[in-house]
């Protein structure tokens, strides 16, 4: 069981992957810097 941040933070870098995925930019490249 997971909880509530965990569960949260799982979506918010699956978001963020996905949209790097999607649509490469200067903004996604930072935003991948930042959590890697």
């Amino acid at each position: 069981r997971h909880s509530l941040g965990e569960v949260l933070a799982g979506f918010a870098i699956g978001l963020a992957f996905s949209l790097m995925v999607l649509y490469p930019n200067p903004l996604s490249n930072v935003l991948f810097e930042a959590i890697s």
